[in-house]
């Protein structure tokens, strides 16, 4: 973590060694962000005919911008106006989108 209080941020080495640990899976990358374009069923399905899909979603004020400007090939997604308490939740509400969008 870098900053403390209000203004903390993931930094991004951890980050790109897990990345660099699976770069070879050629994964389609998308960071979750309050300011990213909404999510909808049409990025669900767009999504789900790509073959490895990893999704970066920080905590606290967010993720170090150098990881959006370096990994992230697939754009910046929000899931709506309101604020999830734990990932679990995120994980969730995206494999809805997900298995609804595969039916």
């Amino acid at each position: 973590m870098v900053g403390g209080g209000a203004g903390m941020l993931m930094t991004p080495e951890p980050i790109f060694r897990a990345v660099g640990s699976i770069r070879d899976k050629n994964p389609h990358i998308i960071m979750l962000s309050p300011v990213g374009k909404l999510f909808n069923q049409n990025d669900a399905g767009r999504l789900s005919k790509k073959s490895h899909i990893l999704f970066i979603s920080g905590r606290y004020e967010g993720v170090d911008e150098r990881v959006v400007e370096s990994l992230v090939d697939g754009g910046l997604f929000n899931l709506g106006d309101f604020i999830f308490n734990w990932v679990e939740e995120v994980w969730a509400s995206l494999g809805l989108y997900w298995w609804t969008s595969i039916r």
